[in-house]
């Protein structure tokens, strides 16, 4: 069984890659980004990471931690 992938949009991944946050935000000319997570990750400290990095640089955010 085949399938296809179509993926147009940019992927940063790797160790240190939410510091470049900002810089997608700014390139894409984002005002305020959602950042979409369930239960268990907004309460470890990856979540908090990604806010921390957002706060220092002054960019306001949505957080949506429902998905289950």
């Amino acid at each position: 069984m085949g399938y296809e992938f179509f993926g147009p949009r940019k992927i940063v991944a790797g160790e240190n890659s939410m510091t470049s946050v900002p810089n997608e935000v700014r390139s894409l000319k984002g005002a305020k980004p959602l950042i979409v997570t369930d239960v268990g990750i907004a309460n470890t400290g990856l979540l908090k990471q990604l806010t921390s990095v957002l706060d220092e640089q002054k960019i306001p955010y949505g957080i949506f931690s429902e998905v289950e």
